[in-house]
């Protein structure tokens, strides 16, 4: 989902700069890097006063604690430092973020 947004808002923008931020996500494979350069220019962009989520609240710490699990999970600890409590109430909250995610995308494309 956040590949799809990622590439969601490159539509959005004049295609002088969408080809330099195309390139900047070429350089940097990793969902982690490709994720700062979005956040970069989604700061700067205009569409951001549309959004209906706060990319900042509901979706970047989602993310992080989402490639968190996902390190550790293929990096196990042990003992495994997971807290089952802190997980579940991250799951429960990960429909509401897909929903923000989608939320997002479908701006983009509404301004593509």
């Amino acid at each position: 989902m956040i590949l799809l947004l990622i590439d969601a808002f490159a539509n959005t923008l004049p295609p002088t700069e969408r080809e330099v931020y195309q390139r900047r996500l070429q350089k940097q494979p990793a969902l982690a890097r490709q994720w700062e350069v979005f956040r970069e220019l989604w700061h700067r962009s205009p569409l951001r006063k549309e959004a209906p989520h706060d990319l900042d609240a509901e979706i970047t710490q989602t993310f992080q604690f989402t490639r968190i699990c996902r390190n550790e999970a293929g990096h196990p600890q042990l003992p495994p430092r997971f807290d089952c409590e802190l997980l579940r109430a991250h799951l429960a909250y990960f429909r509401r973020y897909l929903t923000a995610l989608q939320g997002l995308i479908d701006l983009c494309h509404g301004q593509a």
